[in-house]
């Protein structure tokens, strides 16, 4: 968990690698974490790349491209999508939040 909060803008970083990096097989990694978390290892990436997003509609002026590149996503439609799959609001919803 602590890996996957603070490498969280690197773009692939998928439950493969994080299983090869414990030196479990993905599928007892996959197990594991869905057990222990209560959520696919994607799930979680997900969420976190979301709240870290969030935060920084919320604190910085950065364009929303330049947020959803440095928390992994390649593609600003994908980012935007999941965003308000995960939040009920788009990228510039809650950035007007700030303003207000």
């Amino acid at each position: 968990l602590k890996y996957t909060d603070t490498h969280y803008g690197e773009a692939e970083l998928s439950s493969k690698q994080m299983a090869d990096r414990v030196s479990f097989a993905p599928s007892y990694f996959s197990r594991l974490f869905r057990s222990e978390m209560g959520c696919t290892y994607s799930e979680y990436l997900r969420q976190v790349r979301i709240d870290e997003s969030a935060l920084l509609l919320l604190t910085t002026d950065l364009p929303v491209e330049t947020i959803a590149n440095q928390v992994g996503y390649k593609q600003l439609s994908y980012f935007s999508s999941t965003f308000r799959k995960l939040t009920g609001y788009s990228p510039s919803e809650i950035r007007s939040w700030r303003q207000a």
